[in-house]
């Protein structure tokens, strides 16, 4: 629900055509960075102890 700060009423944005498909894209795509990330930083891990190993 969104609440419009000029008159107080509220509003279903996901009522509204298009904004429940542009929220699934949104999330979708912060979903894959947030997997993207840590899946980084599980290789930065997994390089960082290869060479401990290593060394």
């Amino acid at each position: 629900m969104y609440k419009n700060p000029n008159n107080g009423n509220n509003v279903d944005l996901s009522s509204i055509t298009g904004v429940k498909q542009k929220m699934k894209l949104y999330v979708t795509s912060l979903i894959d960075i947030i997997l993207h990330v840590t899946n980084y930083s599980n290789l930065m891990q997994q390089k960082l102890n290869l060479r401990m190993v290593i060394n």
